[in-house]
């Protein structure tokens, strides 16, 4: 079928991030799997890793789905994020990425770039 959509993944680079929502892993992970149940995917495994100096403070978090995963790498001292949103079957995960801005608080404004890939159409 070539007009077959099989994921949506969503890259979105976010800036003027506060210093501790950067380092709150339990915070980003709530709201993975708040999105992922409105979606109705079902949840694997999460896992946060914290960076401690002599590392730049930040953390990576991301939760495994059943059709593909949520995570985020941050960069605390930069108010830096970088947000990967990617699920199979999904036509489009706009509405997932505001209600997890939303759940962690961050503004749209704080959106730098966001790119969408359609993966697999046409194969």
């Amino acid at each position: 079928m070539k007009d077959r959509i099989t994921g949506t993944h969503i890259i979105v680079d976010l800036c003027k991030i506060d210093f501790s929502t950067c380092l709150a892993g339990d915070i980003w992970l709530t709201a993975f799997g708040r999105a992922s149940r409105a979606l109705g995917l079902n949840s694997i495994t999460s896992y946060v890793h914290t960076f401690k100096p002599p590392q730049e403070p930040g953390i990576t978090a991301y939760l495994l789905l059943d059709a593909s995963h949520f995570s985020v790498h941050t960069y605390a001292n930069r108010g830096l994020a970088a947000l990967d949103l990617f699920a199979c079957k999904v036509k489009s995960l706009d509405s997932t990425l505001q209600l997890i801005l939303r759940e962690v608080g961050i503004s749209d404004k704080s959106i730098v770039k966001k790119r969408t890939i359609m993966r697999f159409l046409g194969m």
